[in-house]
């Protein structure tokens, strides 16, 4: 059955609304993720590594709260370390997103292992680029009324 119209033209505008109301929502996590980020570079201009892991961390932290408010997953659980957690073991997370979840999750304990966070703000960009490509498929497709 083709739509009239009026009726196609209402379903773009609602679409339109959705997508743009679940972004306005989701602001404030972007924010926090980009000051969170900020932090991490800033920390390592005075090399201090371990306030850029904590800061890289927060930063995905903040991102993968935004993307369970729109599809909770108890793997992800209710912190940045268990999130980092569920990134592991989720198998719909690529490879890379996986390992750099992983290496995120590792501290000082770890400096000599190839575990190590040796690049924390790119392990925590690929980990936010990926979460963001999951927001926007979720939110493209999210079912209206």
């Amino acid at each position: 059955m083709l739509l009239s119209k009026r009726d196609a033209l209402t379903l773009v505008i609602g679409f339109i609304y959705t997508i743009v109301f679940l972004h306005m929502n989701l602001e404030p996590y972007y924010e926090r993720t980009e000051l969170e980020l900020t932090r991490a570079a800033q920390a390592l201009t005075v090399e201090n590594d371990g306030m850029a892991r904590a800061c890289s961390r927060r930063a995905v932290g903040a991102m993968v709260e935004a993307w369970m408010t729109i599809e909770p997953d108890p793997r992800y659980g209710g912190h940045t370390m268990s999130a980092l957690r569920g990134l592991v073991a989720d198998e719909r997370s690529p490879e890379k997103v996986q390992h750099a979840a992983n290496r995120l999750l590792h501290g000082i304990r770890d400096k000599d292992s190839e575990d190590f966070p040796n690049a924390p703000i790119e392990d925590a960009k690929t980990i936010i680029e990926y979460v963001q490509k999951r927001i926007w498929v979720i939110t493209s497709t999210t079912p209206l009324g």
